[in-house]
């Protein structure tokens, strides 16, 4: 059985920016919050410092076997979950854990994907999307129904590993890379969700110091899309 811990905060975000606004390295002088990565220093916290409290949820698999859990999100009162290297599927359950349903299925059919690496919630069209990295395209399914609506397929120079949707915008985050010389490689891009053509791009490889810890990434991801962030490197 598998059990998700839901806690009454957004872990990653507080933990990233209590150590940046503990340094000092937070430009909040303009309407843009501009922070300065290079500055940042992680120190040791405790959970119970973060989190009022802690809820465990036992997920019914009785139709529903996972064989880990990847990724959740909450979305109207029911779980979201990635099992990508198993089952490779997004299922969604309720708030006590009971089974709804499952969202698209692995095939070669135009519904359905090969591989199912990550997922976000469009909440202004309660559509749920689907990565396939394999064929570098995002499925979109209605949430209610679990209908597919569509495809979008990535520009071929668009490479990332995680999506998120925020207030009509579709952004793709990359923390695995072994660019070439020749590669114009971005951590960053925001893409758009009609055409899969990249509409803007940030954070060069080649102009981060010694790199970034896949961890860092991914808390830093999590705060993009709640907030208009402007990147400062010195």
């Amino acid at each position: 059985m598998k059990i998700c811990y839901i806690c009454c905060a957004i872990a990653m975000s507080y933990i990233a920016i209590s150590c940046l606004s503990e340094n000092k390295i937070i430009d909040r002088s303009s309407p843009v919050l501009i922070v300065n990565l290079d500055s940042t220093k992680v120190s040791e916290f405790k959970y119970s410092d973060i989190f009022k409290s802690v809820t465990a949820i036992e997920l019914d698999e009785k139709d529903a076997l996972l064989g880990g859990i990847d990724k959740m999100q909450i979305y109207k009162s029911q779980l979201f979950v990635l099992d990508s290297r198993s089952t490779k599927g997004v299922y969604i359950f309720d708030r006590k854990g009971t089974f709804m349903r499952k969202i698209g299925n692995i095939g070669l059919a135009p519904d359905e994907y090969v591989s199912c690496d990550d997922f976000t919630i469009n909440i202004d069209d309660n559509e749920l999307y689907i990565f396939d990295s394999l064929q570098n395209k995002i499925y979109r399914y209605d949430i209610s129904s679990g209908k597919f609506k569509g495809g979008i397929l990535m520009d071929k120079n668009i490479h990332f590993n995680y999506i998120a949707y925020n207030s009509g915008c579709l952004y793709g985050a990359q923390t695995f890379f072994q660019p070439s010389k020749e590669d114009r490689y971005y951590l960053l891009q925001q893409v758009d969700v009609k055409s899969g053509e990249r509409i803007a791009q940030w954070m060069h490889q080649s102009i981060i110091k010694g790199g970034m810890m896949n961890l860092f990434m991914a808390m830093f991801f999590i705060i993009l899309a709640r907030m208009k962030i402007c990147l400062s490197w010195v």
